[in-house]
């Protein structure tokens, strides 16, 4: 694994001071993940409506496939670097009282025109969505557009497409994902949780 190298941006929200990102994995790695990801059923991603737990297939607000990866021994040390690098970087970074990964891994795919709008990942049902992880599977010459953009306020931040690099966040800060124009866009997406919602 590559030498890991973060970046911290403040957000000034409630207790949260930054998001981070690092090197997590090779582009060999990267490949390994892709190609595990397109063995699994693909299927149009859903959204959950703000303040509800309905949730449903609406191109108004995102348009990309994906599948979902769920532990077993051919993915247990892609979930063991994860898990290492989520408690590294809560320590580090967050303090929040998390303590699982209860969903699945998100292997996301955005081809031409592909897009999701702002959008927020904590969720309102129990356990919560505490910390989101994005992580770069694709090569970034391989399309144009598809930028990862986290937003406070007025101030918008896109984020590296370095490939390997996982960018860790809050689930609750607003973000965007914005159009592909040419190729295809790859990605691991992550969710940590926790229980409580009086504590970060």
């Amino acid at each position: 694994m590559k030498k890991q190298e973060s970046t911290v941006w403040p957000l000034h929200l409630d207790k949260v001071n930054s998001f981070a990102w690092c090197n997590l994995f090779t582009k060999d790695e990267c490949q390994q993940i892709k190609d595990i990801g397109s063995k699994h059923v693909i299927e149009k991603a859903e959204v959950q409506l703000l303040n509800t737990n309905d949730s449903g297939y609406n191109k108004k607000f995102r348009e990309s496939d994906i599948s979902w990866i769920y532990p077993h021994e051919e993915v247990f040390w892609i979930f063991k670097r994860i898990r290492d690098f989520v408690i590294n970087y809560n320590d580090k970074y967050f303090g929040f009282d998390i303590y699982a990964m209860n969903e699945g891994f998100q292997y996301t795919v955005y081809n031409k025109d592909n897009f999701f709008v702002k959008h927020i990942d904590r969720t309102y049902n129990t356990p919560i969505r505490k910390l989101s992880l994005s992580i770069q599977l694709s090569d970034p010459k391989t399309y144009s557009g598809g930028n990862l953009i986290l937003i406070e306020g007025q101030k918008k931040m896109k984020m590296k497409k370095n490939q390997g690099h996982a960018v860790i966040f809050p689930s609750w800060v607003e973000h965007e994902m914005t159009k592909i124009k040419k190729g295809k866009r790859e990605a691991l997406v992550v969710w940590k949780q926790g229980l409580r919602l009086n504590k970060c």
